[in-house]
C-alpha cells in the first residue's frame, strides 16, 4: 500500500545572506518518502511579517509548515523525529544566541510572564507554554484555525516577540506546544551556540536569579 504524500513548506524569515552552515544544514535535512517539499524564503522586513507571508502563502493542501531561522542548524533526522510526535505544534531546542544563551522553551510564571525552561528533562517530549520559532514544526491546520495574524510583535510594556504571540494564541484555541529536548540544534551567533554554552553558564544564572 503506497504512503500517503505528506506535503510540507519550509518557511524561512532571512537577511541579505545566509550562513554556509545553515545551508549546509538545509541540504542534509531528511524528509519521508513520497514528501512534497517547497521552500519559502521571505527577506524579513518585520519577522512577523515574514512569517505571516510564508504562512498566507502556503499553498491550500499543505500539511506542515517547518519554520527555521536562518541561524539555527538543526539535525538531519529532525523533520522525522518532530513527525513521530504527531503533535500540532513542537519545537527541537535550541538555545539564544547571547549570554546567557537561555533556552528557547518558555513556562509561564506565577506572574503570568514567560520564564525559560531552565531545568528541562534530557531527552523528552515536554509540553511548554511557548517556543522560539526556529526550528519549529506546525500543522497547516493549526493555522486555519486561529486565523491572521498568526505572528505579531506586540509594544506594551510587557511586549511579546512573535513567536510568543503566535503561541499564546494557539493555546488560546485550545492547541498545545511542546519542546523535543533531544532535538538538540545549534544557534550561529558570535561562536557556536549549543547545549554545551547553556551548561557553562547555568548554575551561575541559577544563583543570581535566587538572589533576587
Amino acid at each position: 500500500m503506497a504512503q500517503e504524500m505528506l506535503k510540507f513548506l519550509v518557511g524561512i524569515p532571512t537577511r541579505d545572506t545566509i550562513f554556509a552552515e545553515f545551508a549546509l544544514s538545509l541540504r542534509l535535512m531528511r524528509f519521508p518518502q513520497n514528501s512534497q517539499v517547497l521552500f519559502a524564503m521571505n527577506k524579513v522586513v518585520g519577522v512577523d511579517v515574514a512569517r505571516n507571508e510564508i504562512v498566507e502563502n502556503a499553498p491550500s493542501d499543505t500539511d506542515y509548515i517547518l519554520f527555521l531561522d536562518d541561524d539555527v542548524l538543526v539535525p538531519p533526522d529532525t523533520v522525522e523525529r518532530l513527525l513521530a510526535h504527531d503533535k500540532d505544534i513542537v519545537s527541537g531546542l535550541y538555545f539564544s544566541s547571547n549570554p546567557p544563551f537561555y533556552p528557547n522553551a518558555y513556562k509561564l510564571d506565577n506572574k503570568g510572564q514567560y520564564d525559560s525552561l531552565f531545568d528541562y528533562p534530557k531527552n523528552s517530549l515536554v509540553e511548554v507554554d511557548a517556543v522560539g520559532a526556529g526550528a519549529l514544526l506546525v500543522k497547516k491546520s493549526v493555522f486555519d484555525k486561529i486565523g491572521s495574524p498568526f505572528f505579531q510583535h506586540t509594544s506594551s510594556k510587557n511586549g511579546l516577540g512573535e513567536d510568543f504571540f503566535f503561541c499564546r494564541k494557539a493555546k488560546e484555541a485550545g492547541f498545545q506546544v511542546f519542546c523535543d529536548t533531544s532535538i538538540r540544534c545549534t544557534h550561529v551567533g558570535v561562536s557556536m551556540i549549543g547545549e554545551s554554552a547553556w551548561e557553562s553558564v547555568k548554575d551561575e544564572v541559577k544563583r543570581r536569579r535566587e538572589k533576587k
